[in-house]
């Protein structure tokens, strides 16, 4: 008989019997990043690395969602092990990033990738019919949407037949494509907007909804009656009609299937009864996590933030593994929550590396999604950002300006959001464009809608742009004025800067003199010091302030540059050819990010946004290095991509010596072009001046069949460290420069200055211009807080003594030209 022989199957290799295992998570935008998880990964660990790869910096106010066995959508608990809970309540093993914490202040939302997924949350809740909204709405909604996505109106492309193809609307909307040339109308209407601002505007308008924020329940209450149960960062909201505020809740209680709310008046506590005891737990655990994220949200308001810091979630941890009666007090004073705090995800380490079994997890999964494994070697770049930045728009996120103004008593970082509705003032600020996970943004938008005026009542000629709208945007911003107040603190303009001295003592620093133009007594003011005080007149006490030592000191008290600044992306080795030195650096915070591309994957130049609210005016700057050979397509790219219209040049291409200062980036003569890898610049024309060389340039960029005008305007007189000797001629130059801002048709647009390192004179340049404005417009002025908060911004700026007193002389002249003294 033959001889049989018995082999074992060899059994399945189950990646799920493992201690690791694979977790999707679905994005707002409907693509999918994997995790590797293990039994004691907590729920925070997987949203912090998520929030890593998807470069989401406020990730406080984002949770993970899974879908139970009875169908509903449930938040993971963030400090217990994922596995057991999606073992023991999920339905299937996927998760689905979310907005968790709703903000009703949108300035809050100070970076962009955290903007963009908010709105897409937000734009999921509208068409899923989450949030109900009139027709009249949904269309607003809807030509928001288009504008933060494709840009600007152009009629040959968003034509009602193209935007078919899109979900605009609720889909509880009948009759869809009849609204769709409304749709392209109200979409038309919002030419101009920046794509971040449109971003902006939807938030505002969703916030207005019923039902924003609110997580509902459909509950009994104690006679039986179905009512709708809400629970949002405000508070308790039953019916609509019925809001229980946080401040008014003395106590949450959850037994079995009720759930209590203990107000302070008793008549006012209610009952209410859910379906099981999981969702009534369910219930008291989401009102407890809403009002640890509202006592969080109130103590920032009486406290500096420290920003790319996430959120300080106190509050009394309540706990719920008793059988029997649970609750949770309200506490005014939260304590501290060492599980509950989030740590900042540049902090995180390096996501662990996949097992063997990669090709496997791929094969199961399918090629679509993204692994959080290596991010860099997928070609996924469509669904994900670029590891560092990507898409940059015009303005520059400053996320860490508390620091190192703590020492100088200064206020926190401020940041506001315009809206159409808004017609007050509005603080001007600096912002990043967003690594936005969308593709390619055909957008042309204007920075800023703005109308022009020329003020007649000033002795100058110098107009300036009123606002109608500024772009939603963050940053530090100088005020000059009266006061420079933030959200949280005031600081007087007339106060004495603090700062640190060499022994770590706080000392006081004498504020140099109050200029104000002021039409009654033509005085000239500063505060009272033993030694110093009333009010003096004439240009003698600006003389003697610069005679008897009293500038120097003023100026070796003023900080150079932040102590603890982040130049994590300034000193990364790949980026040390594009810095010309290596002690000029950009802050991280409101260095200007450009669109990565293969060669700059990190999008970055030497240049700094340097922004300034005056009186009740805005002054957009970028402060930047003399372009390199291998920098001056990064130049133009810069320029384009912040719709800059005016490039001041503070230097020569070679000095004496011969020695290189600036690459010669520019055409000089008419007719000549220059071409930079996709960015062209024409010559169209130039005039000159004793001090001065204006020309006239295109820049185009064939490859979009776009163009547009730039302004070049080139100081012929200023030697390296030193100071113009022609002070009448620098006003002239001045004069000039705030011409050919009006010009700009891109409205409220920065202007690029530059010299070699872009710190000495480009800081005068730019100190200048903000002081002259103060003097033009009657505002108040300090000018050591003002070089101060413009170091804040750019390191070094106004590096030398005699750049400084050069300040002064200029000043002086302007009051002498305007005959206030």
């Amino acid at each position: 008989m033959p001889f049989k022989l018995k082999l074992k199957k060899s059994k399945q290799y189950s990646i799920a019997s493992k201690s690791l295992c694979v977790i999707a998570v679905k994005l707002l935008e409907n693509s999918t990043v994997e995790c590797i998880v293990s039994s004691h990964t907590l729920g925070q660990e997987c949203l912090n690395n998520v929030c890593q790869r998807l470069q989401i910096q406020q990730a406080e106010y984002f949770g993970l969602r899974y879908q139970s066995k009875q169908g509903a959508l449930r938040w993971v608990d963030l400090d217990r092990p994922l596995k057991r809970q999606l073992d023991k309540y999920s339905s299937e093993c996927t998760l689905y990033l979310g907005v968790m914490f709703h903000v009703f202040d949108v300035d809050r939302l100070h970076n962009d990738v955290t903007r963009y997924y908010y709105f897409s949350h937000l734009k999921s809740d509208v068409i899923e019919g989450k949030l109900p909204c009139t027709k009249e709405e949904a269309i607003q909604l809807a030509s928001y949407s288009l504008q933060a996505e494709f840009g600007d109106h152009r009629p040959e492309h968003h034509t009602p037949d193209y935007l078919k193809n899109f979900v605009l609307l609720p889909k509880r909307i009948d009759n869809q494509e009849a609204m769709l040339e409304q749709i392209v109308q109200a979409h038309r209407n919002l030419q101009g907007i920046h794509h971040s601002q449109a971003e902006v505007y939807y938030i505002l308008a969703v916030q207005r909804l019923d039902g924003y924020g609110e997580e509902q329940f459909h509950v009994r209450d104690a006679s039986g009656e179905q009512v709708a149960l809400g629970i949002s960062v405000r508070g308790i909201t039953v019916k609509y009609d019925t809001v229980y505020s946080w401040e008014e809740i003395v106590d949450l209680v959850h037994h079995k299937k009720s759930f209590r709310i203990e107000a302070r008046e008793p008549q006012s506590s209610a009952q209410f009864y859910l379906h099981d005891v999981e969702t009534a737990k369910y219930v008291w655990k989401m009102c407890v996590q809403q009002h640890k994220f509202f006592m969080s949200a109130k103590e920032s308001k009486t406290k500096i933030n420290l920003p790319r810091t996430s959120w300080d979630l106190n509050g009394n941890r309540a706990s719920n593994a008793q059988p029997t009666e649970e609750s949770t007090n309200r506490d005014p004073a939260p304590t501290d929550d060492s599980n509950s705090a989030v740590e900042p995800l540049r902090r995180l380490p390096s996501y662990r590396q996949a097992p063997d079994y990669e090709t496997a997890i791929r094969t199961k999964y399918g090629t679509t999604s993204v692994s959080l494994n290596d991010l860099s070697s997928q070609k996924s770049h469509s669904l994900l950002p670029p590891l560092s930045c990507s898409q940059y728009g015009n303005f520059v996120d400053l996320t860490e300006l508390r620091d190192s103004l703590s020492n100088l008593n200064s206020g926190p970082p401020m940041h506001t959001y315009s809206t159409p509705e808004l017609a007050t003032h509005m603080s001007f600020q600096y912002k990043p464009p967003p690594p936005y996970p969308y593709a390619q943004r055909p957008s042309s938008s204007t920075p800023d809608l703005t109308r022009n005026t020329l003020e007649t009542g000033l002795l100058s000629r110098r107009a300036f742009c009123e606002p109608v709208c500024s772009k939603p945007i963050h940053t530090t911003y100088v005020t000059i004025g009266e006061s420079w107040s933030g959200r949280a603190s005031s600081v007087s303009i007339n106060e004495r800067i603090q700062s640190s001295s060499v022994s770590g003592q706080a000392e006081e620093v004498p504020v140099g003199p109050m200029m104000m133009a002021a039409m009654n007594g033509l005085a000239i003011t500063r505060p009272q010091s033993n030694d110093r005080n009333g009010e003096c007149s004439g240009d003698g006490v600006f003389e003697s302030w610069l005679t008897d030592g009293q500038v120097f000191l003023e100026f070796e008290r003023i900080p150079k540059k932040r102590l603890d600044a982040d130049l994590t992306t300034a000193l990364m080795p790949e980026n040390a050819s594009y810095n010309r030195f290596s002690d000029v650096l950009p802050y991280e915070e409101n260095r200007v990010r450009l669109t990565p591309s293969p060669e700059n994957r990190t999008g970055y130049i030497n240049a700094s946004h340097v922004s300034a609210s005056v009186g009740d005016q805005q002054r957009f700057y970028i402060a930047a290095q003399g372009p390199l050979a291998g920098t001056a397509e990064s130049f133009w790219q810069m320029v384009w991509e912040n719709h800059a219209t005016v490039v001041v040049m503070l230097t020569e291409t070679q000095d004496d010596q011969g020695r290189d200062k600036c690459h010669q980036y520019w055409p000089k003569d008419r007719g000549d072009t220059l071409a930079f890898g996709e960015y062209h610049i024409v010559c169209k024309g130039w005039v000159s001046s004793s001090v001065a060389v204006t020309s006239s340039l295109v820049l185009s960029r064939p490859a979009v069949r776009s163009s547009r005008e730039v302004w070049h305007l080139r100081y012929t007189d200023w030697p390296d460290h030193g100071c113009p000797a022609n002070v009448q001629g620098f006003l002239g130059f001045m004069e000039e420069l705030d011409s050919l801002r009006r010009l700009s048709r891109w409205g409220n647009s920065p202007v690029v200055v530059h010299c070699t390192a872009g710190v000495g004179r480009s800081g005068v340049v730019i100190l200048c211009d903000i002081l002259l404005f103060c003097l033009d417009h009657n505002v108040p002025m300090d000018i050591p807080r003002a070089l101060t908060l413009v170091r804040m911004q750019r390191m070094l700026s106004v590096q030398t003594l005699a750049q400084y007193k050069f300040v002064y002389q200029v000043l002086m002249r302007h009051l002498q030209d305007s005959r206030l003294i």
